[in-house]
């Protein structure tokens, strides 16, 4: 039959925890075993440790999310504090003037207070000293402009939100716009322009310039 093993044998103990030198009468022990007398003291004290180390763990843990709710405390505050200079409206002003390909030239400034609000002009005068000038004004309001010319053609052709103030000659051209009937008879059919002859000699100081066919310049070329 086999023998049974006992599973654990109690030491005495004194009042301060240590155990006493005594020897203890053991249970007959079965061959193949041995009794060890620290194993319920280790378990024990490892289990204390154990104890010991979770609530440090846990201690330390709420320490660390308190300063941790501090910090982003302080940190939303310095933020709502905080202004960004770039989100301020930023005035502006800028010019430049420069030479056109066909001889002319052209300009343009313009300044903003930064909220919405432009104001600013341009000006384009050509090769024969046509020019052209626009003052403008961009707010709530929405765009308006006023246009200052001697370009022929150009009198009392005022267009939405523009009005046109022109020195030059029509020539007939702005009345036959403003006395034009929108069922009027359709015009006469286009005819393309007659190139220039090429006699193989080239004419010092003569070019060409596209202009519509209702410029008083375009007489004659078609």
């Amino acid at each position: 039959m086999r023998e049974k093993v006992p599973e654990a044998v109690d030491f005495p103990t004194s009042s301060s925890g240590h155990q006493h030198a005594t020897r203890v009468n053991l249970q007959k022990k079965p061959r193949d075993f041995v009794y060890i007398k620290r194993r319920r003291l280790q378990l024990v004290t490892h289990i204390r440790q154990s104890c010991r180390s979770s609530n440090f763990l846990s201690s330390l843990h709420n320490s660390t999310m308190k300063v941790f709710i501090v910090l982003s405390v302080l940190v939303a505050a310095a933020v709502a504090q905080y202004a960004d200079p770039l989100a301020q409206p930023t005035p502006y002003t800028f010019s430049h003037a420069s030479n056109t390909e066909d001889g002319g030239s052209s300009s343009h400034q313009e300044s903003g207070n930064g909220a919405g609000q432009v104001t600013g002009s341009y000006t384009v005068t050509d090769l024969e000293g046509h020019t052209r000038v626009v003052d403008y004004v961009a707010d709530e309001a929405g765009f308006r402009a006023t246009v200052r010319t001697n370009e022929p053609g150009t009198a009392n052709l005022n267009s939405a939100d523009v009005s046109m103030e022109s020195t030059g000659d029509d020539n007939g051209i702005a009345a036959a716009y403003a006395g034009a009937s929108p069922y009027a008879a359709a015009p006469a059919p286009y005819a393309a322009p007659v190139a220039p002859i090429n006699t193989g000699r080239t004419q010092a100081g003569v070019r060409y310039v596209l202009v519509p066919t209702t410029d008083p310049r375009a007489r004659g070329y078609y």
